[in-house]
């Protein structure tokens, strides 16, 4: 489709003002394909993270409007609203749609304007800052006036529309769901690291609730250390940190560390989203990676691929999304050798998948989230 130069500028300042206001979503932005399309009647985003928008529509607001919509249509994606619609007893697509339109547009971001014709809470006969599962459940009849006129696309309700690309097209891809989730989590912990006040609150409450791993790592490793110093003693000497004694420069013990491999899940199984096991699963990695200093992760479906010294949530390049065996990922991190080689190895998954029928040689620890299905040997943590 040929976009007229101006148009072009036009969506351009639109984004640089969207990052500006909301420099916590700017990522998720940027990773964001953005299709121009006559078919949308106005602006949708699908569940594989693209923006459509009408250029007609596109043209009738002013920058600061066109900003503050990429942002709605972001948060769509961010906030896995598909996601929670799935979860939902009753289904009422039209429903949900105005309800997340509500959950979002309570935000307020700095140099952005909402357009006139934005459903708000209030417009609805809605409190103000509620979830949007709040607002859905409720019975009014001013919200559902509001419905006719609504236009949403699969990233509210997961149901694909007339104008949405297939999620592979080759010149305007979708994001795979692991990918999806490992943005949603860097950017819940750049919210919170931000401190309080910093965002809008609503997104303060989200972010908080993503990302703070179940098991207290902290402990559990502190534990593992202690038992590792007894083995082997208590560490090699040092003489870049030195302590003094008189005349005397007496080098410093330096204390062992252990050497962690992470194979986590990324099967089909694990889903993505709002209460996921993906998510919980990569909460409980940085979790890990945090008291460790860094970890080696495996990623694992029906095969594995090592990524090495994580640290952070921005760090992570997830790989998978396939089947599901463990078993695979268990043995790869159990033949790692040199400075690869793990002191412990700690599985994480949903449980669905084979176990490997020899134990592995090193110290193994499973962390099962939402199952009960684990293997016969090692340590087995619940994380829920």
């Amino acid at each position: 489709m040929n976009i007229p130069r101006d148009l072009q500028d036009k969506l351009d300042a639109a984004k640089y003002l969207a990052d500006k206001g909301a420099k916590y979503l700017a990522k998720d932005r940027a990773a964001m394909r953005f299709i121009w399309s006559e078919q949308v009647p106005t602006a949708a985003a699908d569940k594989h993270w693209r923006i459509y928008v009408n250029p007609e529509f596109a043209k009738q607001l002013t920058v600061p409007e066109l900003g503050y919509v990429i942002l709605h249509e972001v948060s769509h994606c961010v906030r896995a609203h598909h996601r929670r619609y799935e979860r939902l007893p009753e289904k009422d697509a039209e429903k949900w749609g105005l309800a997340t339109d509500a959950e979002i547009n309570c935000s307020e971001w700095p140099y952005l304007v909402m357009p006139s014709d934005g459903v708000t809470a209030e417009k609805c006969g809605w409190p103000p800052r509620k979830i949007a599962e709040e607002y859905y459940f409720s019975d009014n009849n001013t919200a559902q006036d509001k419905m006719k006129s609504l236009v949403f696309g699969s990233a509210v309700d997961g149901e694909a529309k007339s104008w949405e690309l297939p999620a592979d097209d080759k010149d305007n891809p979708g994001l795979d769901v692991v990918t999806q989730e490992i943005l949603r989590l860097e950017t819940a912990q750049q919210i919170v690291s931000q401190g309080r006040g910093c965002v809008p609150g609503s997104w303060e409450v989200w972010a908080g609730s993503l990302i703070a791993p179940k098991i207290p790592w902290q402990t559990k490793l502190a534990r593992m250390l202690s038992s590792a110093t007894a083995t082997i003693g208590i560490g090699k000497q040092s003489y870049r940190r030195v302590r003094v004694r008189g005349t005397l420069c007496m080098p410093r013990h330096i204390k062992p560390k252990l050497n962690i491999a992470v194979v986590l899940d990324t099967s089909g199984s694990m889903g993505t989203g709002e209460g996921s096991s993906l998510q919980k699963a990569v909460a409980e990695l940085i979790g890990i990676a945090k008291v460790a200093g860094n970890v080696n992760v495996i990623w694992t479906d029906t095969s594995s691929h090592i990524q090495r010294n994580v640290k952070s949530f921005a760090e992570l390049k997830p790989q998978g999304g396939g089947g599901t065996d463990m078993s695979v990922g268990i043995k790869f991190a159990d033949e790692l050798k040199g400075s690869d080689e793990p002191d412990i190895i700690i599985t994480i998954s949903d449980g669905w998948t084979p176990w490997p029928e020899v134990p592995p040689k090193h110290k193994h620890i499973t962390v099962l989230i939402g199952s009960e299905y684990g293997p016969d040997f090692g340590e087995v943590i619940h994380a829920e």
